[in-house]
């Protein structure tokens, strides 16, 4: 809800909730019941009130109530987790305009959040534009910022969501950003970044939970139950780096942008790596998007600058491309046996109980999987009935099929006596065809 007050003084107004669910089950290979649940109520105000126009004053308020429950249930263990908390935040912001060469913008933002644990903290911003010309400008950014839910990343299955308690500390990052703008005509303008930001207080999951940890308490089958995230997850620190470039075009019967940005995160884990940093897995190198829409007859007569006619109907296209350097990926180094008795014979199939031929991995992520390649393409029919409008379209996902690569796996498979080493590709996506209509009324 959004109320104006008078011509210097605006006021919004929000009420919301939402929901994150997640689940998975896993019979064939091993057993795993895992349920992550998150619920967000949510009441929220703001106030802008413009002095004058050299000066402008922002306030607001937020209080969230949250639940966090997760579940892990496996042959071995239960992981039974639920959490609830509250966020109460407030914050004040002014924008400061002494001339038309600079705007400077600067406030700060006090949160308190409650739950197992208590944690207030505050958060400065600081952002400054100059304008060296009537057509670019430059413009500094900084910031402190403070996360009180943890986003836990995995390999293979959905991130898992979890909040702050006496055991997991909140997040922070320290943000520095200088950008470079340039209008290159009254259609297209020029952006590039460059930036460096600290993070403290990341989390990662603990893969030896079943023997570092003493459990809340046993079932009466007698497999632990862990209720706690003491310990549950790996504390750690990390920063990143980076530059990006865009050129982009928002005006006209055909727009978009292309984008290229080379980045590098470097993460610590205590216990982890042997306490040296390494690429986490969601880091990638250097980035390519593209993404151009418009209508489909400007796109071939050359008319991408004006602005579309009206028309009662129209053919409407999507095209969107992103290439991304191969994500890291931990390879094996050496390899070893596991025998039940001193003379055992090695070369047999582990899951007929027997001796076993493993793999010891090398430094974590070392390694890159092939670079991702993916181009998408929509196609829309717009027709227009005066009040109402009807549009069929076509989306492809993937439309070349590119087998982009998701991770590699070793299996284990008997031949002549011997166990034999196969390596498995899991692919992405393919290409995925979609049709449906819109209806606008």
């Amino acid at each position: 809800w959004k109320h104006i007050f008078s011509p210097k003084v605006f006021a919004n107004f929000w009420v919301t909730r939402s929901t994150f669910d997640s689940e998975f089950k896993i019979d064939k290979l091993f057993k795993l019941d895992e349920i992550n649940k998150l619920y967000d109520y949510t009441i929220k105000a703001s106030l802008e009130y413009y002095l004058s126009n050299e000066f402008a004053l922002r306030f607001g308020a937020e209080h969230k109530i949250m639940r966090f429950q997760y579940k892990e249930d496996t042959k071995d263990m239960l992981v039974d987790i639920d959490q609830k908390c509250q966020l109460s935040t407030t914050y004040i912001n002014t924008q400061w305009r002494p001339d038309n060469l600079v705007d400077v913008d600067f406030g700060i933002r006090v949160n308190y959040f409650h739950g197992d644990d208590n944690y207030t903290n505050f958060e400065p911003r600081f952002q400054t534009k100059y304008r060296l010309t009537e057509n670019s400008s430059v413009k500094f950014a900084t910031g402190l910022y403070y996360q009180y839910l943890n986003r836990i990343p995995r390999l293979f299955f959905a991130s898992i969501w979890s909040a702050v308690d006496k055991t997991t500390k909140p997040s922070s990052s320290e943000h520095f950003i200088l950008s470079y703008q340039r209008e290159l005509s009254d259609f297209l303008e020029l952006e590039a970044d460059v930036y460096y930001k600290t993070y403290k207080n990341l989390y990662i999951f603990n893969q030896n939970l079943s023997t570092d940890i003493t459990p809340g308490y046993h079932t009466a089958e007698g497999y632990p139950v862990y209720n706690s995230t003491r310990d549950v997850f790996v504390r750690g620190d990390g920063h990143s780096f980076g530059f990006e470039i865009m050129a982009r075009k928002e005006a006209g019967a055909v727009n978009g942008w292309i984008a290229y940005s080379y980045s590098k995160t470097l993460n610590t884990f205590d216990g982890i790596n042997q306490g040296q940093e390494y690429a986490p897995r969601h880091d990638r190198a250097s980035v390519v998007n593209m993404v151009l829409n418009g209508n489909l007859g400007n796109l071939f007569n050359g008319k991408w600058d004006e602005k579309p006619e009206k028309q009662s109907s129209q053919w409407l296209f999507g095209l969107n491309f992103i290439y991304a350097s191969g994500q890291p990926i931990t390879m094996p180094g050496s390899a070893y046996y596991i025998n039940s008795l001193p003379d055992g014979y090695n070369n047999v199939i582990p899951s007929e109980n027997m001796p076993g031929y493993k793999l010891y991995p090398q430094s974590i992520n070392s390694y890159r999987l092939p670079a991702y390649t993916r181009m998408d393409l929509s196609i829309t029919y717009e027709k227009n009935y005066g009040s109402w409008s009807l549009a069929p379209y076509l989306q492809i996902f993937n439309i070349g099929n590119r087998k982009n690569l998701w991770f590699i796996q070793y299996k284990d498979e008997a031949k002549d006596g011997k166990i034999v080493q196969k390596i498995e590709k899991m692919q992405m996506l393919p290409m995925l065809p979609s049709i449906g209509i819109t209806v606008k009324f």
